[in-house]
């Protein structure tokens, strides 16, 4: 909440800058010449839980962009694995690969799909417009997500990921989610940091 409270105080003094609501309200502005910001938030899990969250957050803050998952699995579904150290903060997504075994382009994955519950939300999210981001979101909460979002007819979006072939771990873009991409016309903000680059 303080976070939008200072974007909506910044927007209030800079008036060449507007909080984006829509695709057509963000392409007014580009055509005449403003800077938009679209708010955003990262990880759903004890923020949007009830109706009245969604009334607040959605209908009158304003929130577009939902990152599903964020570093840890939850009640919605599962994260993608990180490497090193790191992928402690997944403690139990680490442990049920390790059990299951699953593999994609050389690299460990999450097993957590998509619980009835993050269903329910992803479905709530997209009837009412929002854009999920997949970020976070570990391969098997991720094909499900890009199944109900190619269903509503709706782009996939990544907005900061590294590739696979250069990460190692989950939580870069495999082949296929940006061949995923490509067929929805959705983007992907990929993420240049050398920790996020090997070799």
């Amino acid at each position: 909440r303080t976070q939008i409270a200072d974007a909506e105080a910044f927007v209030a003094k800079n008036r060449d800058w507007i909080i984006a609501t829509s695709p057509e309200e963000a392409e007014q502005a580009l055509k005449q010449g403003s800077r938009i910001i679209i708010l955003s938030l990262e990880g759903v899990s004890g923020i949007l839980e009830t109706e009245a969250d969604f009334k607040e957050f959605i209908d009158q803050k304003g929130i577009r962009i939902v990152t599903f998952e964020h570093l840890s699995n939850d009640e919605y579904g599962g994260v993608a694995l990180l490497h090193g150290w790191k992928a402690l903060s997944s403690l139990g997504g680490m442990i049920n690969s390790l059990i299951q075994g699953q593999h994609c382009e050389g690299v460990r994955l999450n097993p957590r799909r998509l619980t009835e519950q993050g269903r329910r939300l992803a479905r709530a999210l997209i009837k009412r417009k929002i854009w999920i981001d997949l970020s976070h979101s570990s391969d098997a909460t991720s094909r499900e997500l890009i199944s109900m979002l190619a269903e509503a007819r709706q782009p996939i979006l990544y907005t900061h990921v590294p590739l696979r072939k250069f990460h190692h771990a989950e939580r870069g873009l495999a082949q296929w989610q940006l061949e995923a991409v490509k067929t929805s016309g959705g983007i992907v903000g990929l993420v240049p940091s050398e920790e996020m680059l090997e070799g």
